[in-house]
């Protein structure tokens, strides 16, 4: 977050709402975070609009894991709900209008709390990704073959999205356990199996060549090491697959 100007005044205060989370006042948090977000986001961009006066189509990022179709644009739909008549129940979604409207009273959990950081973590990869979306609108000059391809890869988007949408529509919960026949033989098992195998191993070589697309282009030749950075710490001395759901 410390890449984003408009972010880095505000580290301190999450840096408060981090021990708030961890001490347990998660009324806290949400609050803080709740501030710092709707804060930042008006900053960022010349439009001076909060997170809160945004409408969920605004959070779409070119490149970027908030574009899913599950991700910041998706949860920012519960975000915006309105919530008039004072409810005292519990309640586990970040309602970021009512708890500042004090019409929510009971938010006060560490599921609000963390999906606050979550949030946060969301509205920074968001903004990243429209920086990035600019740096590359600038560098690339408008030819006809530029064009062309961008609508190309606005029309694949959208054919890859609705695919997804297809697909969730078809897809049904299952569980496999221990002892049935499609236990080994689902392809989660196999994958997973093979990872923590190569992890158990410290064969962090084919460790590395099961991580992200985006991951080796981050990284490129040197993502062999990274890999072995972050798992080199934790050694594996063995597992075991519970279930798949």
């Amino acid at each position: 977050m410390r890449q984003l100007p408009a972010m880095r005044g505000r580290l301190d205060l999450v840096d408060k709402a981090r021990q708030d989370y961890f001490d347990g006042r998660f009324y806290s948090t949400v609050h803080v975070l709740l501030s710092v977000m709707d804060g930042f986001v008006n900053e960022f961009e010349t439009v001076r609009r909060g997170l809160h006066t945004r409408k969920p189509e605004e959070l779409r990022a070119w490149d970027s894991v908030v574009g899913h179709h599950l991700g910041l644009s998706n949860a920012h739909k519960t975000f915006l709900k309105g919530r008039t008549a004072t409810q005292e129940e519990p309640v586990f979604e970040l309602y970021r209008n009512g708890i500042v409207h004090g019409s929510i009273l009971n938010y006060d959990n560490i599921t609000v709390a963390t999906k606050a950081f979550n949030r946060l973590f969301a509205v920074a990869d968001w903004a990243l990704a429209r920086e990035k979306e600019q740096r590359h609108q600038a560098e690339e000059p408008a030819t006809w073959s530029s064009v062309g391809r961008q609508r190309k890869e606005t029309f694949g988007a959208i054919r890859e999205q609705a695919e997804a949408d297809r697909a969730n529509k078809q897809w049904k919960p299952a569980e496999y356990q221990p002892g049935s026949d499609n236990f080994t033989s689902h392809p989660l098992y196999q994958q997973t199996h093979e990872l923590l195998t190569y992890w158990k191993r410290r064969n962090y070589g084919s460790l590395s060549d099961l991580m992200t697309h985006d991951l080796h282009i981050k990284y490129g030749k040197s993502v062999r090491s990274e890999i072995r950075r972050a798992f080199e710490p934790f050694p594996l001395a063995a597992f075991e697959i519970r279930a798949v759901r």
